[in-house]
């Protein structure tokens, strides 16, 4: 998906965007946590 390449592209210039995706990684974790 290029949409997602520019995303995760666009993280690694923008610190907020990152901490951001962290929150949202861990809450993901805690809503759906591994297998």
């Amino acid at each position: 998906m290029g949409s997602l390449e520019r995303y995760f592209k666009g993280l690694i210039t923008d610190p907020q965007g990152f901490q951001a995706f962290l929150r949202v990684t861990d809450f993901f974790q805690k809503v759906c946590p591994r297998y």
